[in-house]
């Protein structure tokens, strides 16, 4: 754990360089919905900036059509984890799970949404069956 802090202390961009790394999108929201940021695959995915979203509330993009129904919105309503199916505007769905994030006296203090393309999911489960099969 120390070496891990000190990695941060090094680079204070270390943590969302970790994050920009992963190649599922990683959308992140305050308590109210308010996004705070994103990686580059929900760039991506979303076709917008994160100069653009940055500062938005999740309930106005799932309105705007960015993306539907909003995960991080769900989550939020729930209090608790919420995996769905969601639609982007790009018309292409993705399983997408929010994380409700809590602190040490367990108040809410952001949401973690990530998602990841199903046509990638199913081709990945496929290759997987194959390899099994190679492997049997």
């Amino acid at each position: 754990m120390d070496r891990f802090l000190m990695l941060y202390e090094e680079n204070p961009r270390f943590f969302t360089n970790i994050l920009d790394s992963i190649k599922d999108a990683i959308f992140i929201s305050d308590e109210k919905g308010q996004v705070l940021w994103i990686n580059k695959t929900s760039e991506e995915i979303l076709d917008i900036s994160k100069n653009e979203i940055i500062g938005k509330n999740v309930q106005n993009l799932e309105k705007d059509g960015i993306f539907t129904p909003s995960v991080s919105r769900k989550a939020l309503e729930a209090g608790k984890n919420v995996s769905i199916v969601q639609m982007m505007r790009n018309k292409r769905k993705y399983i997408t799970t929010g994380h409700i994030v809590k602190d040490k006296n367990g108040q809410h203090i952001c949401t973690v949404a990530h998602c990841r393309d199903i046509d990638n999911v199913m081709q990945n489960t496929s290759e997987m069956d194959e390899i099994v099969k190679l492997l049997e």
